[in-house]
């Protein structure tokens, strides 16, 4: 009789020693799921400790916590973006930086990041070619479309995808940019867009130029509109007082033809 049932014994015991090694494999899991976000932590607070203190040393200390991170948590987007902005940023190692950027974006296709990060690089290559008929322009266009597709509040992108669209001369898609630009909050951090157009980030800059725009298309309650806001959001601004009166005795002149 006992060995009749020994075989339905053994299956038991066997299928209680797996359902404790996969309760065991589910605790280590879980386990090197918390220390990769602590590590993650601590690798972010580096990462500002760095650019506070412009330490070499701190900045070396941020790039080895996020490597310990993505070797803890290999199915995480995040950890791959930050360490490519600090090679792009610190390190100038573009190479490195772009290969952290189609990482983020193998692991996740729809990392924010991951497609903002490799269209800074793109952008930040042509400004260095210097030529609107490069092959790259295209790409960086494609890559700020998908941040925007990704996330419409991405004020730089849309800025940025203004000056590309007017390397192509696409008025059309330079004016919808513009606009959506014009309605984007304002963000946090303008760094990269300052250092790549010398320009601040800001509403009353995409309302200058689409004041330009429509009044070469004739449109002058639109442009008289639009060189309003530039004005009123920074009225110290001469030049934004000038293209304001400049468009009002336009406005003026075609009124009385």
């Amino acid at each position: 009789m006992r060995l009749t049932f020994l075989p339905a014994l053994i299956i038991s015991l066997c299928a209680l020693s797996h359902a404790q090694s996969g309760s065991a494999a589910g605790g280590a899991q879980g386990q090197q799921r918390r220390q990769a976000y602590l590590k993650f932590i601590e690798a972010q607070r580096l990462k500002e400790e760095a650019q506070r203190l412009r330490s070499a040393k701190v900045l070396e200390d941020a790039i080895a916590a996020y490597k310990e991170t993505i070797r803890l948590d290999p199915a995480s987007a995040e950890p791959h973006v930050d360490l490519g902005e600090l090679y792009f940023f610190y390190q100038t190692r573009r190479d490195l930086a772009q290969q952290e950027a189609q990482e983020a974006i193998r692991i996740d296709s729809n990392s924010v990041g991951g497609h903002l990060l490799l269209a800074r690089l793109l952008v930040s290559a042509l400004k260095m070619e210097n030529n609107p008929r490069s092959l790259n322009l295209d790409r960086t266009i494609r890559e700020y479309e998908k941040v925007v597709e990704l996330d419409s509040r991405q004020t730089e992108a849309w800025a940025l995808l203004a000056e590309l669209y007017q390397l192509k001369n696409d008025t059309e898609r330079r004016v919808f940019a513009l606009e959506k630009w014009a309605g984007s909050p304002i963000p946090g951090d303008a760094f990269f867009y300052r250092w790549m157009t010398n320009n601040e980030l800001a509403s009353e800059q995409a309302w200058f130029q689409l004041s330009d725009i429509y009044l070469g298309r004739g449109k002058y309650q639109q442009a008289v509109d639009a060189a309003r806001r530039a004005y009123e959001a920074n009225p110290e601004s001469d030049e934004y007082a000038r293209n304001l009166v400049s468009i009002l005795m336009s406005q003026a002149a075609a009124l009385t033809n």
